[in-house]
């Protein structure tokens, strides 16, 4: 049973808050889709609804609401933020934003028992958006039999990013704790401002060439697929969490002192060893998703900037991990001082890497985020941490972020592809690598076994099968790999 509250009065008017000055058209108002909405404009299009990119944000409550207050604050912040009741239409074969009047925001209330609280929460999220018409927003309050009430927001990415997550929630609770509408500051400019100078600018030629002949031939990793891949964007996910332990983060925190770089880059450096060592490629190629806001002013928007950048790391047989740390430390660089040319623009510039449906380039994506804090709605209300449930967008990704003294995360993959068994193998297989590279950083990757002793035994004196996340490719990918790593050696021996 669910019934709606809103901000509303039962005209329907929208109320004004003091000290404001009332909504009026703005030239704005209709403007070009960004290089990002673009993309994903063509994805919902492609798969009829691209669900896969609906965003749940799920935040636990002390106690129920005023859900007067709530209503009218998420007003507050859907009237300040665009993005949030942006609409995306045709013109001339290409998106446009058309950035709608500010309308009360209903919050929706469910009852619905703890045991079903996953279920409802996924399928909430699986409902798609019409991009064209609106709302990208939709907010429900669930209230469990004896348990605290949760709010749950589903947004459409194609309005909202990670870095959104706290400029929302924040505002949200100060507007909250103001009984609807908070004084912020004024933005310092607006998403289609933002768009506009995006397709005002001519990207940087030389950035362009350093892309274009860095990426030439790269191609998405074959990876140990239980069932190959479809030829839509992936829309459900099956995930496991990571964890690393407060001694481990130590020990990558020490290789990150020795080589001059971050704790990132030593965790991509990671994952691309255990990659090339699960599907034996040269080149491992990975999405690296950037927060997009290089100027000051677009730090307090709401909306989609988030670009990918193409981390593509060559292998030999001698590419020891300290080797590759370095490597990946100026391949990163390198990326960030050519980071003027969208995913999207790279993607027109290869016309070989185009697909239907599916990314290009890469189909795995690495993150090291921040951790997320619980808002502050008040003495009266308190909030838990928030619950970020992004969905797949790739065949795999991996995410990670400070928890404590150590590390906490998330490996998912596309549900289509993968079995739940197959990624607990894929995990202990990174987790493996990792102590193995981290023991000894100096070895060449190739050398690392990915076989725990017990795993070993267990092998060897009982004949057990076990997946432990080893290369088990395509067979033409793995003939393409090790023809790469030695191209001078005879291909058949009589």
């Amino acid at each position: 049973m669910s019934r709606t509250e809103s901000a509303s009065g039962s005209d329907g008017a929208l109320p004004a808050n003091e000290g404001e000055t009332p909504w009026t058209a703005q030239p704005e108002e209709v403007a070009p889709a960004s290089f990002a909405q673009r993309r994903l404009w063509i994805q919902d299009r492609l798969a009829d609804g691209a669900k896969g990119y609906n965003v749940a944000l799920t935040l636990a409550l002390s106690t129920c609401p005023d859900m007067t207050a709530l209503s009218a604050a998420l007003t507050f912040v859907v009237r300040r933020h665009a993005p949030l009741r942006t609409c995306l239409r045709e013109r001339a074969g290409e998106p446009w934003q058309y950035v709608l009047p500010p309308t009360p925001v209903p919050v929706a209330r469910d009852v619905v028992a703890w045991e079903a609280f996953a279920g409802f929460v996924a399928e909430q999220r699986a409902r798609p958006f019409d991009l064209s018409t609106g709302p990208l927003l939709r907010a429900t309050l669930i209230e469990p039999p004896d348990h605290a009430p949760v709010l749950l927001l589903v947004i459409h990415h194609i309005a909202f990013d990670g870095w959104s997550v706290p400029v929302l929630l924040n505002e949200l609770a100060a507007a909250y704790r103001h009984g609807g509408a908070a004084r912020l500051p004024p933005l310092p400019t607006s998403y289609a401002s933002y768009a506009r100078r995006q397709h005002d600018a001519a990207p940087d030629a030389a950035d362009l060439a350093w892309w274009q002949a860095g990426l030439q031939g790269l191609e998405p990793l074959s990876l140990p697929y239980d069932r190959q891949p479809g030829r839509h964007a992936p829309s459900r996910a099956v995930s496991l969490p990571v964890r690393l332990t407060p001694t481990v983060c130590d020990r990558l925190e020490a290789v990150a002192r020795t080589g001059n770089t971050t704790l990132f880059v030593v965790l991509l450096s990671a994952f691309q060893a255990y990659l090339h060592r699960l599907t034996g490629a040269a080149r491992i190629g990975i999405g690296v998703p950037v927060a997009g806001r290089d100027e000051a002013a677009l730090e307090a928007l709401v909306g989609l900037f988030v670009n990918l950048l193409v981390i593509d790391t060559a292998f030999d047989q001698a590419t020891s991990f300290t080797v590759l740390v370095d490597r990946v430390r100026q391949t990163m660089l390198a990326a960030m001082e050519h980071r003027s040319v969208s995913f999207e623009q790279l993607v027109q510039l290869l016309p070989d890497a185009r697909t239907t449906g599916r990314t290009p380039l890469f189909n795995v994506a690495f993150a090291v985020q921040l951790a997320p804090e619980a808002p502050d709605f008040g003495p009266g209300l308190q909030a838990g941490i928030p619950q970020i449930d992004a969905g797949v967008r790739f065949d795999l990704e991996l995410y990670l972020w400070r928890s404590g003294g150590g590390m906490a995360g998330v490996l998912m993959a596309d549900a289509d592809c993968f079995t739940r068994p197959g990624l607990m193998a894929m995990r202990q297989g990174w987790l493996v690598c990792l102590s193995r590279l981290l023991a000894e950083p100096g070895r060449p990757v190739q050398q690392h076994d990915l076989l725990t002793p017990d795993t070993r035994r267990r092998v060897l004196e009982a004949g057990c099968p076990v997946s432990v996340g080893l290369p088990v490719a395509r067979i033409e990918a793995l003939f393409a790999a090790q023809a790469a790593r030695t191209p001078d050696a005879p291909a058949v021996i009589d």
